[in-house]
């Protein structure tokens, strides 16, 4: 009786990913003699990652964003670079945060050459020096050809200091200073 209440309450609550995984990982539990705590963890899991994955599709729809794998997939790059050129400024933001894999840093490499041919402005930000390039690019020679484009006609502001938001944060008390500060 209470397995088809919790089947009929997952489905109540909309919780269909959860309420997919159910039986395999009551099978898996009962294997592994797990907790009831552990199994809604995993079960809750479960339909969080799921809601994330439909959240972020929905939202990726709802920009008008051309997806890079499907541009790749139909050979259709010419028109995502098409987009990517049009603005008279494009703002990359934290490039440098992750480092990129080679077919990422080759597309970002493509795009910072259009621009540059196109004489089309491109403002950068980033956590990284340009000696640090190595950090984000996996190809040294393919990170100095587009430092190349990107410094050539280039205004560069080194800011130094804690972030803005970090100290938006310690003003409004949410964090402690500091020692150095």
């Amino acid at each position: 009786m209470s397995y088809e209440r919790v089947r009929d309450q997952l489905h109540q609550l909309k919780a269909e990913a959860a309420l997919s995984a159910l039986d395999p990982v009551l099978e898996q539990a009962q294997k592994a003699a797990k907790l009831t705590v552990q199994v809604l963890d995993e079960l809750l899991g479960i339909e969080l990652a799921a809601r994330f994955k439909r959240c972020v599709t929905i939202n990726l729809k709802l920009s008008g964003l051309p997806r890079s794998r499907a541009h790749r997939e139909k050979n259709r790059l010419d028109s995502l670079f098409r987009v990517l050129t049009r603005p008279q400024i494009l703002i990359l933001d934290e490039i440098g945060y992750l480092p990129l894999e080679q077919p990422d840093a080759t597309f970002l490499f493509e795009v910072v050459n259009k621009r540059y041919q196109a004489q089309k402005s491109i403002i950068l930000t980033s956590n990284k020096g340009f000696g640090q390039s190595g950090e984000i690019f996996p190809d040294p020679v393919l990170a100095v050809a587009l430092l190349d484009r990107l410094l050539h006609h280039a205004t560069t502001l080194n800011i130094r200091g804690e972030s803005y938001r970090l100290r938006h944060r310690r003003q409004a008390g949410l964090t402690t200073p500091s020692p150095s500060a």
